[in-house]
């Protein structure tokens, strides 16, 4: 092969690889950038729940009582079970957008991610969250935005 054939060889790759990129699907994009905020938000709220070293009913009713507060259009609560003693239980629903300008149109997309947070009070070390579904009829974001898709912890 000569220098100029490999060198066209290479400017064709990236020609290819450019316009890929520049005509890559914005929802796409966005919906990433969703679910790893909602993916975080979740996390941030089971280091709420995880703040007390030995899990109380109160410290369980507060951590719940500020997911809500510190995310009020972001988060539905769907059960909540704490008990004297004994295993609590805990299930949100949580709300991310993303969005942006593309070609002079904004585009935004919403994600909803439903998890159970788990544990047993008085039990150090107990607490863990975990995917459950989310249930039909679930209220969308205050804007309006349709929620394009329930996304999981992992995948």
């Amino acid at each position: 092969m000569t220098v100029r054939a490999g060198w066209a060889g290479l400017c064709g790759a990236i020609a290819v690889a450019m316009c890929c990129t520049a005509c890559a699907d914005p929802v796409d994009e966005l919906r990433a950038a969703a679910t790893a905020g909602v993916r975080d938000i979740a996390e941030k709220a089971l280091r709420r729940f995880q703040e007390s070293p030995t899990p109380t009913r109160e410290s369980i009713t507060r951590a719940t009582d500020e997911n809500l507060l510190n995310n009020p259009d972001q988060a539905t609560i769907l059960v909540k079970e704490i008990p004297e003693s004994g295993y609590f239980n805990a299930d949100f629903a949580f709300l991310a957008l993303a969005g942006n300008g593309y070609s002079g149109e904004y585009v935004q997309v919403a994600v909803r991610l439903c998890v159970s947070y788990v544990g047993e009070l008085g039990r150090p070390g107990s607490i863990r969250m975990m995917d459950r579904s989310c249930p039909a009829g679930l209220p969308g974001p205050t804007n309006g935005t349709p929620v394009d898709r329930d996304v999981t912890l992992i995948g």
